[in-house]
């Protein structure tokens, strides 16, 4: 990259020397080579340019009066390269199809700004907030090299004020100012137009630029039926458009909680609140926890939950394998407003320390919001956690502290109401299935294809949730109050699952099971000879499938091979906004610290810091993202090393192939496997000592084994 960067700049760097461009004398004292590349494989960028971008780019450098000149030369330079790095890739395509990827989004920052007016020699001035909202563009060009590997080209633009308004017809304005038709640029193969925008802008802005597409063929050929080229140059521009599936689902689950309590609103309000005092106050809380393990803790015989019942609740709760199993081990409960731990523990010097030590674990409260992706569940869940453990007794010991300010956790006790504590324990569970969904997207937005992956995903969250033990849903609902009833509180965390998981597929899964998405899913040859078998097109069918099926028609042997070649590039389009959002931290951040500056050199700083990324060497970065994928892999592996492979998991696992041998089908039905989660718990506990000590060598010999599979 960082060689046709370099060309494509010195080109620039020649054009404006020979124009006497004043903007490049900005950025460079002499034209001179300035371009050192390393044999070793790594090319470094010594040019007075890059070293402006990666300055201008920090956010916290200052910037003087004058200096706005030199920021807008760069933001200028930085777009022609871009731009003809773009038109290069087009060129350079031939015959082969290309795709261009488009989205937008508006970010709003808060600037300060000064106000003056005047009259009859009086002056009055005020400094205040100016609220402005800029609109974040993003695009890139796709297509395959002369080897067939992908080759791709990332588009920024300026970052526009919405100064005239946010609508429709502002936005598509700025779009088709963006880049120009790919066939102006002498593209002559198949081209591929994909935009991806939110729900607010996705069908207008859909219906507009492909009012627009079809408008540039009437102005070219004119109007009527097109025939020979014209008719092929039609029928080979493909357009599709998606909304953004992240978006989807977080709404999702925002569909799926409607009605889990009386009022939603309040009770979202109530776990802001809670969850912000708790941690504003955490040294509070902090600072009380001896005295609550001083005068709460109570030594629990044989009546104490076993290890593996409570290793079963935490691990239902959402925490991570070790931790649950340590508070398995320790027994740590919160019951009948003592702290119960095991009895075996009492005289052991050290229980203290540690059961302060595995608080401070649990009691990890992230920041909320409910527009961030993956937050309202994983809140929600640490705040379930708390709660099991004593939560509300350490609270209850700071209100009656007079020494203690409740100034600042004093919205846990106004704010977090049983309505509020059954809202969190519905949103830690029924989130699971589409956060499962979305943390896939946001790891690789190319929903194209990937159908049976993302429903696979989602149906393992499906069947943890469906298999919750009875024990589990009493502890949860005894969170709530006496009100609240184990068998009601897991029906409404189904019924919200099941509301969001419909959202879901709704808005997303049933798209990628529709035309022409469904054509990249599994064999393409296959799918297309399915396509052609159809009499006439579809009245359902897109324009693009429509196309599709025309162009085949017409001439297949000719279009077959570069129609499948075309359809793999629909697998490189993002379902997602989340690239063109990466836009909005780089101008929330300049604008936080400089809110004096104008709003032109805010959005050219942006500009910069948005950009640096893209002097990165792309295969470093991509080894890199190799690694990080693989050590990611590795980290998922060694959660499922067994550690927490019980016997009483071992038994459970017999008396379910026992189940599955006695009866006619392979699979046990639902009903059967919820009863053989609550009876099997009696069971074991009906075994004698040597089974259980059976069970326990299995489950060992179980656990060596997992961990060999993952040091191989």
């Amino acid at each position: 990259m960082f060689l046709a960067f370099a060309s494509c700049f010195l080109h620039f760097v020649d054009l404006c020397c020979s124009c006497g461009c004043q903007a490049l004398q900005l950025l460079l004292p002499s034209a001179s080579v300035f371009v050192s590349l390393s044999f070793l494989g790594v090319m470094e960028v010594l040019s007075p340019f890059a070293s402006l971008l990666t300055h201008w780019s920090k956010a916290g450098t200052a910037i003087g009066p004058h200096d706005w000149k030199q920021t807008g030369a760069v933001v200028e330079a930085a777009k022609t390269v871009l731009w003809d790095k773009a038109k290069a890739l087009v060129d350079s395509a031939r015959l082969r199809p290309i795709l261009f990827c488009y989205g937008c989004d508006g970010t709003p920052i808060c600037l300060t700004g000064t106000f003056v007016s005047s009259f009859g020699g009086a002056a009055v001035r005020r400094r205040g907030g100016d609220g402005q909202e800029l609109l974040i563009q993003r695009g890139y060009v796709v297509t395959k090299d002369s080897v067939g590997e992908i080759a791709s080209e990332a588009l920024l633009r300026d970052i526009v004020p919405l100064s005239a308004g946010k609508g429709s017809w502002n936005c598509f304005t700025a779009a088709t100012q963006f880049f120009p038709h790919l066939r102006q640029l002498g593209a002559r193969s198949i081209i591929i137009s994909s935009t991806c925008f939110d729900r607010a802008l996705q069908s207008s802005m859909s219906r507009l630029l492909a009012q627009r597409q079809a408008l540039y063929y009437q102005v070219k050929h004119g109007a009527g039926a097109y025939q020979g080229d014209a008719l092929f140059e039609v029928l080979t521009d493909w357009s599709v458009s998606t909304g953004c599936s992240a978006h989807d689902a977080q709404n999702a689950l925002k569909w799926g909680m409607v009605g889990c309590v009386p009022d939603t609103a309040e009770a979202l309000k109530g776990l802001y609140i809670g969850l912000e005092s708790l941690r504003n106050g955490f040294s509070l809380l902090a600072s009380h926890l001896d005295g609550l393990l001083q005068h709460s803790l109570a030594f629990v015989g044989e009546e104490h939950p076993s290890v593996d019942l409570l290793f079963t609740l935490w691990s239902d709760v959402g925490l991570e394998p070790d931790l649950a199993q340590e508070l398995a081990d320790t027994g740590l409960l919160w019951q009948g407003g003592r702290l119960c731990v095991r009895g075996s523990l009492q005289g052991d010097d050290g229980l203290r320390q540690r059961l302060r030590l595995l608080y401070l674990k649990v009691m990890q409260f992230r920041k909320f919001t409910e527009s961030r992706w993956i937050t309202i569940g994983v809140c929600s869940r640490r705040l379930v956690a708390s709660m099991l453990i004593g939560l509300s007794g350490l609270a209850d010991r700071i209100r009656d502290d007079p020494a203690a300010s409740g100034w600042y956790i004093h919205g846990f006790w106004d704010y977090v109401t049983p309505d509020v504590l059954r809202y969190a324990i519905v949103a830690s569970l029924a989130s699971r299935p589409v956060d499962a969904a979305l943390g896939e997207m946001l790891s690789d937005d190319r929903c194209a294809g990937r159908y049976g992956e993302l429903c696979e995903e989602m149906q393992v969250e499906w069947d943890w949730l469906c298999n919750i033990s009875q024990d589990t849903w009493g502890r949860l609902a005894a969170i709530c109050g006496p009100a609240e009833t184990p068998e009601d509180l897991r029906t409404q965390c189904c019924l919200s699952a099941l509301g969001s998981s419909c959202f879901l597929h709704w808005r997303v899964m049933r798209n990628i099971r529709s035309y022409p998405w469904k054509l990249v899913e599994g064999d393409v040859q296959h799918n297309l000879d399915e396509l052609m078998r159809h009499p006439e097109p579809a009245a359902e069918w897109d324009d693009t499938t429509r196309k599709i099926y025309t162009l085949l028609r017409l001439q297949p042997v000719e279009w077959r091979d570069r129609v499948v070649e075309a359809l793999m590039l629909l697998k490189e389009i993002p379902w997602s906004t989340a690239g063109v959002e990466q836009g909005h931290a780089s101008a929330a951040i300049v604008s936080r610290l400089h809110p004096m500056s104008g709003l032109d050199s805010v959005a050219d700083r942006a500009f910069c810091h948005s950009a640096l990324p893209l002097l990165q060497d792309k295969g470093r970065e991509k080894v890199h993202r190799k690694i990080e994928i693989l050590e990611g892999r590795l980290a998922r592996l060694r959660t499922k090393t067994g550690s927490g492979v019980s016997g009483r998991q071992i038994f459970f696992e017999d008396m379910v192939t026992g189940l599955v041998a006695a009866g006619d089908d392979r699979r046990l039905s639902q009903e059967l496997k919820v009863w053989a989660m609550g009876a099997h718990v009696d069971d074991w506990k009906r075994l004698s000592p040597a089974d259980h000590d059976l069970y326990n060598r299995r489950a060992a010999l179980r656990r060596q084994q997992y961990q060999a599979d993952v040091d191989k």
